[in-house]
């Protein structure tokens, strides 16, 4: 039986003092050192200091663009008051830029910004720059290959003891070398289809399933004619479920896509609710191969409509059941069938595809008019109600500062309390 967990001592917030930065939280102590010497140490209530670089990774790097002199915009909206909770949540959030702020200046511009270009292991690849000569130029010129790199512990079993020395010593030699001792095929259109990922795509998971599935040559004959590779390839890719659109015409043409959209909308979803929706009403089947991207929403709009109407009686009843919060001017809740699908309509997305869990009191949907026009949907956890997924037109991303403020906004500024789990 595990024991209680102590009640943390410590109190909530970040400073940066004395040259390091020292974040409080109710579930973890972490204190950081700056550029050069980025190391990071981490205590929880159960746990003694240890050293980290996840927690840092995903604690402090998503905050990597604020600087002095480009502060976060302020989190609460222009009707609320200054007083009270907000103020105090403002405070707080004043305090943290500051000090992230400070924690940042020492990185040179061109480093950060090429840290930037990445959406994960940004940690590991400051301190590839910072320790290693020529791990900026190696990012430049190969982001995946640097990314590999930089997180080379991942790719050997059991992990690599000093795993920066390791880099030191590989990045003189040429890029198929490097390739060769991360585990990859040491080949010349192996290095070239590294080196045309998209960074914002990359991820050790990511480069891994990569790593097994390029020494498949029909694999490799088949990426060395895409242009560019992002998200969206890696998952056709990488997935089993959705070889049936792994196909030369299908991958081209998501070439001629914007590499920085969410493709778990615009891609897995669809898929999933076409196969969910097939399997309630007992006609399950395969997904057939796709040209085009078009093509697929096309079959997913043919395949849906026919079955809305036949799953079951309660697809026909006109009233959704009650959603969790009445809304405010701006985010108005979805209440009727017709209003969902007009939703689908007039944004051009698949929203309409979830009167299933709707009905089922799973979801529910909201849509977003300012300050900018979305669709929301929250889904039902075992915490509470929490953000599913909220889109623009078209599935288009929404601006971070929705994405921050717009659940925050329909909950009426109610936070529930962090949680106590290391």
């Amino acid at each position: 039986m595990p024991h209680p967990r102590p009640d943390p001592v410590w109190t909530w917030g970040e400073a940066f003092h004395d040259g390091k930065l020292y974040c409080f939280s109710p579930r973890r102590v972490l204190v950081a050192s700056p550029w050069p010497d980025l190391r990071a140490w981490v205590k929880t209530p159960c746990r003694p200091w240890r050293h980290t670089c996840r927690v840092a990774d995903l604690e402090l790097m998503p905050d990597l663009a604020l600087t002095d002199r480009n502060p976060a915009c302020r989190a609460s909206g222009p009707d609320e008051s200054p007083d009270g909770f907000d103020a105090w949540i403002e405070h707080i959030g004043e305090r943290r830029r500051e000090a992230l702020a400070a924690f940042f200046q020492p990185i040179p511009k061109e480093a950060r910004e090429e840290a930037l270009r990445f959406q994960e292991h940004r940690w590991h690849l400051l301190n590839l720059y910072a320790r290693c000569p020529g791990g900026l130029d190696l990012s430049h010129a190969n982001p995946a290959l640097a990314m590999a790199l930089a997180c080379n512990r991942a790719f050997h079993q059991p992990p690599v003891q000093r795993p920066y020395r390791s880099a030191r010593r590989l990045l003189p030699r040429s890029q198929r070398e490097i390739l060769a001792w991360l585990g990859f095929p040491d080949t010349e259109p192996v290095r070239r289809i590294l080196r045309k990922i998209f960074p914002g795509a990359l991820s050790v998971p990511a480069l891994r399933g990569l790593r097994a599935r390029l020494h498949e040559p029909g694999l490799v004959r088949l990426l060395a004619h895409l242009p560019s590779i992002h998200a969206g390839h890696l998952h056709v890719l990488l997935h089993p479920r959705y070889q049936a659109l792994a196909t030369p015409p299908f991958l081209h043409d998501l070439s001629h896509h914007a590499g920085d959209q969410d493709w778990k909308s615009l891609l897995a979803r669809p898929l999933w609710e076409v196969e969910d929706l097939l399997r309630l009403s007992g006609s399950p089947t395969a997904i057939p191969g796709f040209r085009t991207l078009e093509r697929l929403y096309d079959y997913h709009q043919e395949l849906l409509m026919p079955h809305l109407g036949s799953l079951n009686p309660w697809f026909f009843q006109p009233i959704l059941p009650e959603p969790p919060f009445p809304g405010i001017p701006g985010i108005e809740p979805v209440r009727f069938i017709r209003d969902l699908f007009r939703e689908g309509e007039e944004m051009e997305h698949c929203v309409a595809s979830h009167v299933a869990r709707l009905h089922a009191g799973l979801e529910a949907v909201y849509r977003v008019l300012e300050p900018q026009r979305a669709t929301l949907a929250i889904f039902r956890s075992a915490k509470g109600w929490v953000t599913g997924q909220i889109a623009g037109p078209r599935n288009a991303p929404v601006t971070d500062d929705v994405m921050r403020n717009v659940f925050r906004r329909l909950r009426g500024g109610f936070f529930p309390g962090p949680e106590r789990d290391a």
